[in-house]
């Protein structure tokens, strides 16, 4: 740098030299055209040409004392403190990262939890440095200790249906609150950053966030006499996730689920509002991804739908932000077995990896809170880094390729079959370049 400096300056003194005999020999011609004529040889062409190209005449300029300059007294600005930054999950990179709600401590696992949810999730970062810990808290329920104190004194403070009668959740049966109210707003807040820092918390899930506002079938939900439009829907959401963001330190997460981020469905009816929501927080958590938790084990959604899990999950994992998926089996009155839970496990995690692109992407597979399946070696499998965006196949096998395998899914209801573009190894041990797949299954295979 100091060299090519050098060369500059060289080079432009030499033009200024120039340009003072250039402006000499200018004032010369004149003073000797007035004397008469005088033949006068031509200048010489510059390499370089001058910039000067009209010389007026010139008054002597005045030479002036030079003026010794003042010194410059530069006060210091004082620094900002540096914020101590957001404790992220550690990056999963192509692996498959995982969370869990109310982990229980001690447990034996193969998997790597980057996540926990509940105040035993603290205990976990004793064994995992690297974990996160959240807390937990419901924003469209409350008060079920004295609702009908609450609607007598303040049924500003709940929701209502068309009959004028308390609206109830429809997961939980709880009266619904008023999210729009600047009261229930500062309720929530509060309790959220109280949860938070009463643990230490790395951040906190907020769950239901504007649950039952959308309601394409059942009756619409009102506030007083009015019922919510569309915007006042967005509104709400959007000054609850605002009221809850100023109250948490700027250090703690805030991950949002619920409204339009509950499932695919929901997500692409509404999906610039949901993009524009998510970026009031650092995540989002998808409550039904691939099915609704109380449904029948053999209900799978039809291919659409999954497509619309799948795109959702491909499109809301760009970038730094997080991505919670829960495929949960919560109904009590119907068990898993063993044959149709591992289905489920491969079509889950299989869909999954189809879909997923960021680093902070993590799924719970939950079956009535059993920890002994995050010891399925599927959780572990070198599969490697995605070198594309999922495709179908010809047969309507939907794949995608990674630098150590290719994962496949069959999401319709009948059986297919597919011819790959080399031997792969399967889970069991055994070389196969074609394969056959039943209805809603999903597989692995490796190079």
């Amino acid at each position: 740098m100091q060299i090519e400096a050098y060369k500059v300056r060289k080079k432009y003194g030499r033009v200024s030299q120039k340009k003072h005999f250039f402006v000499l020999y200018v004032v010369c011609s004149l003073l000797l055209t007035a004397c008469g004529s005088v033949n006068l040889l031509p200048p010489q062409v510059e390499t370089f040409p001058s910039p000067v190209a009209y010389v007026p005449i010139v008054t002597p300029p005045v030479i002036k004392p030079t003026i010794t300059p003042t010194a410059i007294i530069i006060t210091p600005t004082p620094s900002l403190p540096t914020l101590v930054a957001k404790k992220m999950p550690q990056d999963t990179s192509a692996t498959i990262g995982l969370w869990a709600k109310d982990v229980s401590i001690p447990q034996v696992i193969s998997a790597t939890i980057d996540v926990g949810v509940g105040d035993s999730a603290i205990l976990l970062q004793n064994t995992n440095v690297q974990a996160v810990s959240l807390a937990y808290q419901a924003v469209h329920v409350g008060f079920e200790s004295d609702i009908s104190g609450t609607i007598a004194t303040k049924p500003n403070l709940v929701l209502f249906d068309k009959d004028k009668k308390v609206a109830l959740s429809s997961d939980t049966r709880q009266p619904l609150i008023n999210i729009r109210d600047i009261e229930v707003r500062v309720m929530l807040s509060n309790q959220a950053a109280e949860r938070v820092q009463r643990a230490s918390h790395d951040g906190i899930l907020l769950d239901g966030v504007g649950q039952d506002l959308i309601r394409a079938t059942a009756a619409p939900i009102f506030t007083t006499t009015k019922e919510f439009t569309e915007q006042q829907r967005r509104d709400a959401v959007e000054g609850m996730l605002r009221a809850v963001k100023a109250k948490l330190p700027p250090t703690k997460l805030m991950i949002i689920g619920g409204y339009a981020w509950k499932d695919g469905s929901t997500y692409s009816a509404r999906q610039d509002e949901a993009r524009a929501l998510a970026e009031i927080g650092d995540g989002i958590y998808v409550s039904d991804f691939l099915r609704v938790p109380i449904s029948k084990t053999t209900d799978f959604r039809s291919e659409a739908n999954w497509r619309k899990d799948i795109d959702m999950l491909a499109s809301t994992s760009f970038g730094d932000k997080i991505v919670m998926l829960r495929t949960a089996f919560l109904d009590p009155n119907t068990p898993v077995d063993d044959t149709q839970m591992r289905q489920w496990l491969m079509y889950t995690v299989s869909s999954y990896l189809l879909g997923k692109n960021g680093k902070q992407t993590y799924l719970y597979f939950d079956v009535n809170g059993r920890t002994d399946i995050w010891r399925d070696l599927v959780f572990t499998i070198p599969l490697g880094t995605p070198l594309k965006a999922y495709e179908t196949l010809k047969s309507g096998i939907f794949i995608r390729s990674f630098s150590n395998g290719v994962v496949l899914v069959n999401a319709s209801n009948e059986t297919k079959k597919a011819d790959l573009d080399r031997e792969y190894l399967t889970q069991s041990g055994v070389l196969t370049k074609s394969i056959s797949m039943t209805a809603n299954t999903g597989i692995i295979l490796l190079k």
